[in-house]
């Protein structure tokens, strides 16, 4: 039985490593984890850390101090982690690259242990020239680059075929999908009311996903105000901002919503699983815009509730048109239009989605993905 170390930056991603780890134990791999955010650590396997680590571990889990919590990723990555936690295992897997840990790489060149790096997404794709070549540090020591297609072209474009050798493609499982399967009908309806009131009758199209400029709200609202107001009458307008945003921002999106004459909602308090999963169970049209993405989760869903999707055409979606999944593709001068099509032919275009449902199961349910992460770790 292999013995890795998931290290990941963002305390946020918990459930998602935990379902990961869970995955991977079918397939005769041991993950245990540890967050360099909060200092959360998960323990599965046999390996032991030493006990001042621990405890001092513990003291980070429980701190409310910024400043101990600062001092302590200083910590973290000057002593305890280099020195401790890389032993006893058979690979460490640094997930979303981060300057944060070069020095616990060094530590694994240096003990001769082998380290994978997954990349994630904006690590690479919002990268500057500078930090490209401090990455070069993880990628020429590295034993795999575990990456999406999408993100794959991007390291070719960052660094040509230097690293083609070692890159495997892989990607997450979805356990949106099984919560999104488990909603009833009375759910639905109830959570639907809860979150956009009484929006009977009306079609609801959702902008963007979080609250972040980069998801260019205020371009989507703009190519809503020049369609058809008998068309604009048929929709209720969603904008989720739960994570990403500003309070100054949140304000000039409702200024720019009260000024367009459609009814709408901003979705701005933490949503449960369940509330998350009537979102996109109820998002009749979506509209997907931003600036990058290497393979957003709730686009998945998205499709995968069958909502009509329009989605601009410089976001490459690889998987997604290898395997024949429906959506529109725009160019922002053309949004306006898509937005109309998508009102205007909606029963059609809805019918033309359904399959997407069982496409997307397919292509990145757990089961599917689970097995191109089994053969790279056993390389």
């Amino acid at each position: 039985m292999k013995n890795i170390l998931l290290v990941y930056p963002y305390g946020n991603q918990k459930n998602l490593m935990l379902n990961f780890a869970i995955h991977l134990a079918e397939k005769g791999i041991v993950a245990d984890s540890i967050c360099i955010d909060d200092f959360s650590c998960r323990k599965v396997s046999e390996v032991r850390w030493p006990l001042l680590f621990r405890l001092y571990m513990k003291l980070m889990e429980t701190s409310h101090s910024q400043f101990l919590r600062k001092a302590g990723l200083r910590m973290l990555n000057g002593f305890f982690l280099r020195r401790s936690t890389v032993r006893g295992y058979d690979l460490v897997d640094f997930h979303a690259y981060t300057d944060s840990y070069n020095g616990i790489m060094a530590r694994c060149v240096e003990k001769k242990l082998g380290f994978d790096i997954t990349l994630w997404g904006s690590d690479l794709m919002r990268a500057g020239e500078e930090k490209l070549e401090r990455m070069r540090f993880g990628f020429d020591n590295c034993l795999h680059i575990k990456l999406s297609d999408n993100l794959y072209e991007v390291l070719r474009e960052k660094y040509g075929d230097e690293y083609d050798a070692k890159a495997r493609i892989v990607y997450f499982g979805n356990s949106d999908l099984e919560v999104i399967d488990s909603v009833t009908g009375e759910e639905k309806d109830l959570l639907r009311k809860k979150l956009f009131g009484d929006t009977a009758g009306k079609l609801i199209l959702t902008c963007g996903y979080n609250g972040s400029q980069g998801q260019n709200h205020l371009e989507i609202f703009d190519a809503i105000r020049k369609i058809d107001p008998e068309l604009l009458e048929r929709i209720h307008v969603v904008v989720p901002l739960t994570y990403g945003s500003t309070a100054e921002y949140n304000q000039r999106i409702k200024s720019v919503l009260d000024s367009i004459g459609a009814g709408y909602t901003m979705l701005e308090s933490y949503l449960s699983a369940k509330e998350n999963a009537v979102l996109r169970l109820t998002s009749d049209i979506v509209v997907n815009i931003q600036d990058t993405d290497a393979l957003a989760g709730s686009l998945q869903d998205h499709l995968y509730c069958g909502g009509v999707c329009v989605i601009g055409s410089w976001l490459r979606y690889i998987i997604y048109d290898r395997n024949d999944v429906f959506y529109i593709k725009t160019e922002k001068g053309d949004l306006a239009e898509n937005i109309s099509h998508a009102i205007s032919e909606y029963p059609s275009l809805k019918e033309r989605c359904s399959r997407n449902h069982s496409i997307i199961r397919d292509i990145l349910s757990w089961e599917s993905t689970i097995k191109n992460w089994a053969e790279a770790y056993g390389e």
